[in-house]
């Protein structure tokens, strides 16, 4: 079952302090941004809007739970991309 979720109006009247966040940046596979996508969509017909940022972030928690046998496949399993930005064509 799933937590529901707190919107920034309804913190004003809880002493939870608001977690840090990092502002971060990476390269990603069309293929990958597609699954995103798909994934967000799968949400919306589960009732539930999620943004990138919550899809990927749901990945790394179910990561962290696997077993190692299962983490080292899916791992294994991304294609390798060289670090940096992409170069852009000069016109």
């Amino acid at each position: 079952m799933s937590k529901p979720k707190i919107m920034a109006s309804d913190n004003k009247n809880t002493d939870i302090a608001p977690v840090k966040v990092i502002r971060d940046s990476f390269t990603l596979p069309e293929d990958d941004h597609q699954l995103i996508a798909q994934l967000q969509d799968r949400s919306l017909g589960l009732r539930i809007y999620s943004t990138k940022g919550e899809i990927l972030r749901a990945g790394l928690h179910a990561l962290a739970k696997m077993n190692s046998k299962d983490f080292l496949f899916y791992i294994n399993s991304v294609e390798k991309l060289k670090p940096g930005r992409p170069k852009t064509a000069k016109n």
